[in-house]
């Protein structure tokens, strides 16, 4: 729990980048008007898991809360011939793209889940 004073926000307004491409901008609203945060760009990630565990945590508290699904468009997984990492992209239907770093292994291991899953459903895309 955290003892310090807090600010509340109603939404976010937008978001963007500096010039540069250092530093995102939010523009968050508050009852007051509008608050401006500023993070460099390579904190996106920590803030990303830091949204995602607050929402866990605040989904838990709740009686009959449901998961936090974000709405995909498309899943593509990028392949560099240099690397043996994987990088698999998530479109979201926003248009917003997520881009995660995975070994063969893990990414072989989720298709067999995937492929598994669905066996003996019918389509889902009727």
């Amino acid at each position: 729990m955290i003892n310090a004073l807090t600010m509340d926000f109603d939404h976010v307004r937008s978001s963007t980048a500096t010039v540069d491409g250092s530093r995102i901008v939010l523009t968050l609203e508050t009852q007051a008007g509008p608050t401006n945060v500023s993070l460099p760009v390579n904190e996106v990630p920590r803030l990303l898991v830091a949204v995602s565990d607050a929402t866990r945590l605040a989904n838990a508290a709740q009686k009959d809360a449901r998961r936090l699904a974000l709405p995909v468009r498309r899943l593509d997984v990028l392949v560099h011939d240099t690397d043996r990492e994987l990088l698999l992209a998530v479109e979201l239907a926003s248009g917003t793209e997520l881009v995660f770093q995975i070994n063969p292994e893990l990414m072989s291991q989720f298709v067999r889940t995937c492929s598994q899953s669905l066996e003996g459903r019918p389509s889902l895309s009727s």
